[in-house]
């Protein structure tokens, strides 16, 4: 995976380096739009990383809780570190008592966001929506 982010880097790099003004204006749109898909995609990676971390990881080994390390790490606020931890719990896979890997817990919506068609605005909206469902409403519907 280390290696797969070596060569993001080296894109970007390239990325960059370009000349903006060399483009069209419907290119430069166009890229606008591949930014926005990458930016939309990030927290799908990032999904199985902290729900890997949350159920491996101890406490001793991260250098306190799982939201303090990520947050650290990342260099951002508890608060963003806790709304991601929520946010992966809900998008992100998951494994039973045993082990078996279970799918993630909104499907569609973590589909959508692995492939970029929504945004942290849109996912924030979907997860807020089915938490506040009462409990005699089942999956299907």
């Amino acid at each position: 995976m280390l290696a797969a982010f070596d060569v993001i880097d080296a894109a970007f790099d390239d990325v960059l380096g370009s000349d903006c003004d060399a483009l069209a204006a419907r290119d430069q749109l166009a890229v606008l739009e591949r930014c926005e898909r990458v930016r939309r995609r990030l927290p799908a990676v990032e999904h199985p990383l902290i729900n890997s971390l949350a159920r491996q990881a101890p406490s001793q080994e991260l250098g306190g809780t799982v939201v303090h390390a990520i947050a650290e790490a990342a260099l951002i606020s508890r608060a963003e570190a806790s709304r991601r931890l929520k946010e992966a719990g809900d998008l992100g896979p998951r494994h039973g008592l045993t082990g078996e890997p279970i799918a993630p817990l909104l499907p569609a919506t973590a589909a959508g966001q692995r492939r970029g068609e929504l945004g942290a605005g849109q996912v924030a909206v979907i997860r807020t929506f089915y938490h506040q469902l009462p409990g005699w409403i089942d999956m299907p519907t």
